[in-house]
């Protein structure tokens, strides 16, 4: 599927869940697409564009919470997207717009399964927890 490319200025979060994160950090596997998956599912913060992060965040966490269960100790990985694309410069890297019916914020970021690609996309993820 091929969606809207996303603006290099915005950003996309990634839900980790807690066993997906260890003190506080989401393990590198949370930046490799799923078996059977050709992306990485985030959400796109400024689709809601409330104006803020935060207010995107509290959006974001809203709409996966309706199809996946959020814990309390699980965190959000938030990229900027033209900092992902000029940061892994092995391979291609597309981050697009694909919305699903319950969800119209998510997105995909997509890039092979290379162990440094997803190194490269923790590194530079800051973090949010459920209660920020």
């Amino acid at each position: 599927m091929i969606g809207l490319a996303l603006p290099d200025t915005d950003h996309v979060a990634r839900y980790c869940s807690p066993r997906r994160t260890e003190n506080g950090l989401p393990h590198v596997a949370a930046f490799k697409p799923r078996v059977g998956e050709d992306y990485i599912s985030v959400n796109w913060l400024e689709f809601f564009r409330e104006g803020n992060t935060a207010a995107n965040l509290k959006r974001v966490k809203a709409a996966v919470g309706k199809k996946l269960k959020l814990s309390r100790n699980g965190l959000f990985a938030i990229l900027n997207v033209g900092a992902a694309k000029a940061a892994v410069t092995s391979a291609e890297l597309r981050i697009e717009h694909m919305p699903m019916e319950d969800d119209p914020s998510h997105a995909g970021i997509y890039t092979n399964e290379n162990l440094d690609i997803a190194v490269e996309l923790r590194a530079l993820s800051e973090i949010a927890t459920l209660e920020d």
